[in-house]
Order: C-alpha cells, then sequence, then structure tokens
C-alpha cells in the first residue's frame, strides 16, 4: 500500500527534517474544505527544537468538537503505529479528540481532530491546545470565543497526566470552564 501511495504522492519523510512542507493536496478535503488546522515547530521551554506539531481537522468537525451533542470530548493517544517520521522520534504521539453524536442506540463516536506530536510532555499537549484554538478563531473564523458557544464540559481519557494535566489548566484558565468533569479510564 505504501508503495502505491508513493506513486501518487511521492515517497513519505522518513526524518524531521524532510517534513518541511505538506503537500498543497492534504490541505483541503475532496469537497475543498480547510483540513490542515496546525503546522507549527514545537520547541522545549529550554529552546530545543522537538520537532513539528500537526492537527487535522475540518470546519464541521471543530463545530461539532466544541458544541457535541453529547457533551464530552474523548480523548485517546498512544497508539502502537505511528506514521512517518512521528515513528522514529522516541516519545512522539498520536491524539484523537472524539465527540459522540446521536441518541442510543444509534449513538455513534466520531473524530474530530487528528493530532501527531513529537512529545508526549504536558508542554506539548498545551501547545497543541492552544495552537488548535487559536487556529479554529483565527485561521477559521469559528466564534467559539464567546460565552456560552462552548457547550462541553467533560472529558475522557487515557490514564496520561501529561494530557489529562494540560487539558485542566487549557480549559480552566483560558476557557474558563468552571465545571470541568475529568474521567479517567485505566486499561488493564
Amino acid at each position: 500500500m505504501n508503495r502505491k501511495l508513493e506513486v501518487v504522492f511521492g515517497p513519505s519523510p522518513w526524518s524531521v527534517a524532510n517534513l518541511t512542507k505538506i503537500p498543497e493536496n492534504f490541505d483541503y478535503t475532496k469537497s475543498d474544505e480547510p483540513f490542515l488546522l496546525v503546522y507549527r515547530n514545537y520547541f522545549k521551554p529550554d529552546g530545543t527544537f522537538v520537532g513539528p506539531i500537526l492537527v487535522f481537522a475540518t470546519n464541521e468537525d471543530l463545530r461539532q468538537l466544541f458544541q457535541p451533542s453529547g457533551g464530552a470530548w474523548l480523548v485517546d493517544g498512544t497508539f502502537k503505529t505511528k506514521p512517518y517520521p512521528y515513528a522514529r522520534i522516541r516519545g512522539a504521539q498520536v491524539v484523537t479528540f472524539n465527540t459522540f453524536h446521536g441518541i442510543y442506540p444509534s449513538r455513534r463516536m466520531f473524530r474530530r481532530l487528528l493530532c501527531f506530536l513529537p512529545s508526549k510532555c504536558q508542554d506539548c499537549y498545551t501547545c497543541l491546545l492552544e495552537w488548535s484554538f487559536e487556529a479554529a478563531v483565527v485561521d477559521r473564523g469559528l466564534d467559539i470565543s464567546r460565552h456560552g458557544s462552548i457547550t462541553w464540559s467533560s472529558l475522557m481519557c487515557d490514564f496520561e497526566l501529561g494530557i489529562h494535566n494540560a487539558f485542566v489548566d487549557f480549559a480552566t484558565n483560558q476557557l474558563h470552564i468552571a465545571n470541568l468533569v475529568v474521567c479517567i479510564t485505566v486499561q488493564l
């Protein structure tokens, strides 16, 4: 499958240095909706370059993320498989932000953000949240900064303290969500 993809799109990048420009055909969906939300380099607080943060989402996905019918964000990470060049970076992470849609028994979960991170540290997750929110408001023009526009109040995630702490800090300090409920699931 990779060989077929490389015939159409060219070779996959094998290092972060090779990932300098996302091909234009990945900026938009087939229906010409913007898809690439964030493409910024992440540096540790000490200034050390770690790698790029990539976030993909459509405008409809962003609207559904900030106003989900189920009232919750479901965040999942720590996937065993990652695309190159992230597969070569120790500690790199693929993270998905999901929401429920519909009413039981036909309720379904939908991926709203697909994120590639070069690190699992809390600071990297904080940058991911800040840059995604900023891009949704500034670049995509979504009006989610006024009071009452964000309708979720809970987060479900696995036992990963980096995303948990970054999310709680971001939601309470920047989004001013006072009654945030965080449910951490532990996989046995």
